[in-house]
């Protein structure tokens, strides 16, 4: 699952997908997200929600799952890290 949506948009209009139809990417320890997965809009803060699953993990221990959050500022168009608030989590 993935929602990614602007920060502070409502919860009802928040763009999200259970399944991804395209595989996201971590490298160097950060999550890759195609343009043509989402397109986003410059000099706007997003908060990203992901919940990662790991069938080895599930198999070792049970738990295969991790979820994820982060918040971004897109300038330039370079992603940026923003803080989230304690409210946000």
């Amino acid at each position: 699952m993935i929602s990614i949506y602007p920060r502070g948009a409502d919860p009802k209009t928040r763009w999200y997908k259970d399944e991804p139809d395209i595989n996201l990417t971590i490298n160097q320890g950060q999550l890759c997200i195609d343009p043509a997965f989402y397109t986003f809009e410059e000099h706007r803060q997003y908060v990203v929600r992901t919940v990662m699953w790991s069938d080895k993990k599930y198999k070792e221990t049970r738990f295969g799952s991790r979820l994820v959050m982060a918040a971004f500022e897109i300038k330039n168009g370079h992603a940026y890290r923003v803080v989230l608030e304690e409210r946000e989590l």
